[in-house]
C-alpha cells in the first residue's frame, strides 16, 4: 500500500508524508531499496516513562501494544515501499539527555532526529548491518 502525500507519515513522526520521509525517497541518489530508515524501538517496561517525559504524550499511543500494533504497521507499510527499515533500540534516559544536549523538548520531531542520528551512528560502526525483515 502507497501512502498518499497527506496521510501521516509511517515512521512514527506525526508529520505528514509530504513533510517528512516522501522527501528522503525524492532526494536519494540510490535505489529506493538502499533508502535507509531507523524507527525507534522502545522496551515494554520504558513505554510509561516515554509517555511522562514527552511534550506531545496525547499523540503518542495509550499503551505499550497499542504502540507495537501501529510501529509493526509502519515498519511493514515502509518495506512494501522498498525501505530497508531498521529498529533502533531506545533507551529513554539516553533519550531524554540527547534532547537536553540539542537543546530540544521530547517530541515526535526530535525522537525522530534521534533515530536518524543514531542510524548515522551506526551505519558508520558497522555498514553492513541487517535490516528489519
Amino acid at each position: 500500500m502507497k501512502l498518499g502525500r497527506n496521510d501521516p507519515c509511517s515512521c512514527g513522526s506525526g508529520k505528514k508524508y509530504k513533510k517528512c520521509c516522501e522527501n528522503v525517497q525524492k532526494t536519494s541518489t540510490e535505489s529506493p531499496a538502499q533508502v535507509v530508515m531507523g524507527v525507534g524501538w522502545y522496551l515494554p517496561e520504558q513505554w510509561d516513562r516515554l509517555r511522562e517525559i514527552s511534550e506531545d504524550r496525547s499523540e503518542l499511543e495509550d499503551t505499550y501494544a497499542e504502540w507495537v500494533a501501529m510501529a509493526e504497521k509502519s515498519c511493514q507499510d515502509l518495506r512494501a515501499q522498498g525501505v530497508d527499515v531498521y529498529k533502533i533500540f531506545v533507551d529513554v534516559d539516553e533519550l531524554e539527555a540527547w534532547c537536553l544536549k540539542h537543546g530540544r523538548a521530547v517530541t515526535a520531531e526530535a525522537r525522530a532526529a534521534y533515530y536518524a542520528a543514531k542510524v548515522q551512528e551506526e551505519s558508520t560502526r558497522a555498514p553492513h548491518h541487517a535490516s528489519l525483515n
